[in-house]
């Protein structure tokens, strides 16, 4: 994850896995956008779906919320990246 405007560059080194992975926070608006880079180190295709969701409470789970991707918005965003190679 890269987040601009901010000068601040966190990288994760994440085992393969087919089980979910989970970026514990993302900013948008009021200036603040962030950057997320799928990079796929296998010989395989890799795919699946991001989801994004509110913070949500200690009652109550997240729920999704639309982000704004490439123009649009969406709360769910599909992936598909061939192999050796990245998506932002």
């Amino acid at each position: 994850m890269t987040v601009t405007g901010a000068e601040a560059v966190p990288a994760v080194s994440v085992k393969v896995s087919d089980k979910p992975a989970v970026i514990p926070h993302f900013a948008e608006g009021a200036g603040w956008n962030t950057k997320i880079e799928l990079v796929n180190t296998t010989e395989d295709r890799m795919n699946g779906e991001m989801h994004f969701l509110s913070p949500g409470s200690s009652s109550e789970p997240g729920s999704l919320v639309e982000v704004g991707v490439a123009g649009s918005f969406a709360s769910v965003i599909e992936y598909d990246i061939p192999p050796r190679s990245a998506q932002t």
